[in-house]
């Protein structure tokens, strides 16, 4: 999922606007150091990277209208969510200029 402050900051439009779904597609993940992260944040590990270069293309189910400027949004955050079992079942990546 995705929340209306992203889709409003990339100016996209969603292709299912109900579900306000997203894929992250692991093939598309130009950046080694985001691609693990983006699998070992199921271990339990929390991510601070820096230096990203174009950490949105690995988004599927979005159709851009324009460009992000290229300086902006190249740290994040990623780290898990566990359900009630301790399991973890959601990450969470939080894009930062």
């Amino acid at each position: 999922m995705i929340n209306k402050a992203f889709a409003a900051e990339m100016k996209t439009r969603f292709r299912d606007l109900e579900k306000g779904t997203v894929r992250i597609l692991q093939y598309k993940i130009n950046d080694l150091r985001l691609a693990a992260a983006v699998r070992k944040v199921f271990a339990g590990d929390t991510f601070f990277l820096e230096d990203l270069k174009d950490p949105f293309s690995m988004f599927s189910g979005i159709a851009r209208q324009s460009a992000p400027q290229p300086d902006r949004f190249h740290k994040v955050i990623i780290f898990p969510v566990p359900a009630d079992n301790a399991k973890i079942t959601h990450g969470v990546i939080v894009f930062m200029p």
